[in-house]
């Protein structure tokens, strides 16, 4: 668990407003975030029918979705995504991220941002499969935690 504070920095760092819309997620963040972990890029916008928050950090991406007493949190690592996707219509975007398991899809208002996003996730897979291929490997958070990664087989 980080502190408040720090996630608040971080997200001042990135300039990234708290909209009124996104507060509870955010709230959420120091107990979901490890020691260590930085905010890169964040983005609100509509996933499963509610507004919810995406975090792209130094380590993974999350998706926290927290609504009337439920909480979705989606912790996924880079080089689990396969493709990403954006469209554009005149009024508002879509970034489709796939991975192995399942499709996370964001409607958004914000197309600068999800564009900065979408580049940002891209980069960060990139990243990843060269790291893999040049016999590196991709450390997950349960790894660097000793954990069992049960989750991700």
């Amino acid at each position: 668990m980080i502190p408040m504070h720090q996630v608040q920095s971080q997200l001042r760092n990135i300039g990234f407003n708290a909209n009124v819309r996104a507060r509870q997620e955010i709230s959420l963040l120091p107990k979901i975030l490890m020691p260590g972990e930085i905010i890169e890029k964040v983005i609100t916008g509509t996933y499963v029918s509610f507004v919810s928050l995406f975090v792209a950090t130094n380590k993974r991406l999350l998706v926290v979705d927290k609504k009337f007493g439920s909480l979705i949190v989606e912790d996924i690592p880079y080089d689990m995504i396969g493709e990403v996707q954006y469209k554009q219509t005149p009024f508002k975007c879509q970034m489709t991220i796939y991975t192995g398991s399942k499709n996370l899809q964001l409607n958004s208002y914000h197309k600068a941002k999800t564009i900065a996003f979408c580049e940002y996730l891209e980069k960060r897979m990139l990243e990843e499969r060269a790291l893999m291929m040049n016999g590196g490997h991709s450390r997950t958070w349960a790894q660097d935690h000793k954990e069992p990664l049960h989750r991700y087989q």
